[in-house]
């Protein structure tokens, strides 16, 4: 390892967090009704400001190469969305330890339909439900094949995580069941 690389990689994940610290102390732009008061660490991204910053241009960046410009338009075409343009926030917390405790929260332009023409495509699928809400299943190949969980529980919204139990306490609180 060359000498100084540590630097290389430090430097652009502070500034990244120094950028994500500014926007999600904006206290207009997280829902505190959207996270339990179980959670141990909460992260809300304003994708729409983030984009718009100095820190978002350069975060982004990457983005304009070819190789990332065609792995964003798979994404385009079988998500139904453009993750650069079609993602107002992000809200991420966590339960506990560990990362299948991880709930995402995300908003924007989604197709929920598209999503789960895509997950049917995969390996695992399963069609499951939470309360009232339809629920999908899937095998994540790139964490092992372990299950990833998404639920569409209001009009632009998705809710993802990598355990049942913690995609139900997600939904409860959304329904306005669970304490926030």
């Amino acid at each position: 390892m060359k000498k100084g690389s540590g630097l290389t990689v430090v430097l652009p994940l502070a500034v990244a967090l120094v950028g994500i610290g500014m926007f999600s102390a904006r206290a207009d732009g997280l829902n505190r009704n959207w996270v339990p008061a179980a959670a141990k660490w909460v992260v809300h991204v304003d994708m729409e400001r983030l984009m718009k910053s100095e820190t978002g241009g350069y975060l982004f960046e990457p983005a304009s190469d070819p190789q990332v410009q065609a792995k964003l338009e798979v994404a385009r075409r079988l998500l139904g969305i453009d993750p650069l343009k079609d993602l107002a926030s992000v809200t991420l917390y966590g339960l506990k330890p560990g990362d299948r405790e991880v709930v995402a929260i995300v908003k924007g332009n989604l197709d929920p339909a598209a999503v789960e023409t895509f997950l049917k495509a995969g390996e695992g699928y399963e069609a499951l439900s939470c309360g009232k809400h339809a629920v999908h299943k899937w095998l994540d190949k790139n964490r092992g094949n372990r299950p990833g969980y998404i639920a569409f529980p209001m009009d632009r919204a998705a809710v993802m995580a990598g355990s049942i139990e913690s995609l139900q306490t997600a939904l409860d609180v959304l329904d306005g069941k669970g304490e926030t």
